[in-house]
């Protein structure tokens, strides 16, 4: 969007949830992501984003994180133009969302940490794309007791050539 700067990104809200008796992998991650204005008056505005982190079956952990952007606008924007455009304006946040679950995760034991790439799940992608997510969280056969949450598979770019990145 035309005439909007970004000033400032702010972690507003945290919960993590551990589950000591989780079942034994493989898991499928589930995420779950909504958009909304927390205020928008004059020339500022304030997006949240809320995003759901948990696993089917039952995993060792559920995170929920609600992150902020707050928007400088030069030009008068309608409410209807402003919610038209909330998935463009949540963008900036969602590296911040990846960084907070990944470190979050390695503090609960993930070693390596969770990283997931940048994206927005809401609801009506969640029923378009019910089977087709994030899949297979599972254990590593020669068990070091280091890596506590296995590997992690993206079925989005499976079977892409990623080696260059």
């Amino acid at each position: 969007m035309d005439g909007v700067n970004l000033k400032r990104v702010l972690l507003k809200n945290v919960i993590v949830k551990r589950n000591e008796k989780y079942s034994k992998g493989p898991w499928e991650t589930q995420y779950k992501s909504k958009i909304t204005i927390d205020y928008f008056k004059d020339s500022n505005l304030m997006i949240l984003v809320s995003h759901i982190m948990n696993f089917y079956p039952e995993g060792p952990f559920k995170i929920e994180i609600e992150v902020g952007a707050n928007y400088k606008l030069k030009k008068d924007y309608k409410q209807e133009i402003i919610e038209s455009n909330l998935k463009e304006l949540a963008i900036p946040i969602l590296p911040y969302i990846t960084l907070y679950i990944a470190t979050l995760s390695n503090m609960l034991g993930c070693i390596p940490p969770l990283i997931i790439p940048p994206f927005l799940e809401d609801e009506e992608e969640n029923a378009e794309n019910s089977g087709d997510k994030f899949k297979e969280l599972k254990d590593d056969d020669d068990d070091d007791g280091e890596n506590t949450c296995g590997e992690i598979v993206n079925k989005n770019t499976e079977g892409t050539d990623n080696d260059d990145i």
